[in-house]
This record gives structure tokens, sequence and C-alpha cells, in this order.
């Protein structure tokens, strides 16, 4: 099977692109490649060293406050459920710092989002049961929780309107 994709770039978000990855479907249920070599090559264009993988479970209404760094690319995906993905331009730098763009991921879709460094992601989720995939690609050691950076989620530089006021969130969130 070979796998393509189709791609959709939102720029005010630093090129951060979302992907429709191809799938097969026959009686066993359906199958679908969520990153291959085309997706570093063709769209994120660097070598990397490191990888993480990461899944997570979450239950309905958990809500990650806006997490990133400043030299991870990210793949997410929802394997299972349904999210509301918000996507930030954290570069400080940037002209178009604070801008935000919403999207939805479902489990029953195929696609995924590349999230380029200095792009701060935080997730809602909708269902009851929610399985989400992060793939993590960079050079040296992982930057993790404690070399990201964190906006709360409900910060009041980006304004972003959530449909709930009274999400679940971990000890770093609050």
């Amino acid at each position: 099977m070979t796998f393509y994709f189709k791609k959709k770039k939102f720029y005010l978000i630093n090129n951060t692109t979302l992907i429709e990855n191809s799938k097969f479907n026959d009686l066993r249920g359906q199958i679908s490649t969520i990153v291959d070599k085309s997706i570093q090559t063709q769209i994120i264009k660097k070598k990397f060293t490191n990888y993480s993988d990461k899944i997570m479970i979450r239950r309905k209404n958990t809500l990650t406050g806006i997490h990133g760094d400043k030299k991870t690319w990210k793949v997410l995906s929802c394997i299972k459920g349904k999210i509301l993905v918000v996507l930030v331009n954290c570069d400080r730098k940037n002209k178009n710092f604070g801008r935000y763009y919403k999207i939805t991921l479902m489990g029953k879709d195929t696609k995924s989002i590349i999230i380029p460094p200095n792009v701060g992601n935080s997730y809602l989720c909708l269902e009851k049961e929610n399985i989400i995939f992060y793939k993590n690609l960079f050079n040296g050691k992982y930057n993790d929780f404690d070399k990201q950076f964190t906006y709360k989620w409900n910060n009041k530089i980006f304004k972003i309107k959530w449909p709930i006021s009274k999400p679940i969130l971990s000890k770093r969130d609050k």
C-alpha cells in the first residue's frame, strides 16, 4: 500500500500543516499511516537524531495548557474520540505572535497536524474516551516539561474562546 497525503498550511501559525493521510479499508477494518519519511522530507525538511512517541488516553473535558518549545517538531493525531486542537503562534519575535487557529480532529478521520517549533498547542477532549498520538522529532536531548513554554489555557494574551468554562486540568495547567 502506498502512503500519500494531502496538506494544508496555516501560514499565520508558523507554517503549521494539516495533513490528511491515506487510508485503506477492507473487511477487517481500516489502516492508515500517520508518519513516514515523506512527511519529514517533504514538509518538515529537516533531519533529526531523536524522536519520542507518546500516546495519551484522556477523558471528556480534559484540557491541556498551551505547550511547546523552540526545537521540537510534533505530529499530533487523534486515534479515538474527538479533540478540539488550538494552535498558537508563540514566537514573540514573529509579527503574528498570539494568533491562533482551531481545528477538530476525530479518531474516524485520518488527519494529523504537523506542529513546528515555537507553536504552542492545546487540546480539549470532547468525547468520553480520547486517544491522542504525539510524535516528537528533535535533535539532542528531549525538552521535557521543565524546558518547555507553558501558557494557561485561558491566558488573556491569546483571547481563545473555549466551549467550556470548568475543564479538567493538570497541576501544571491550573
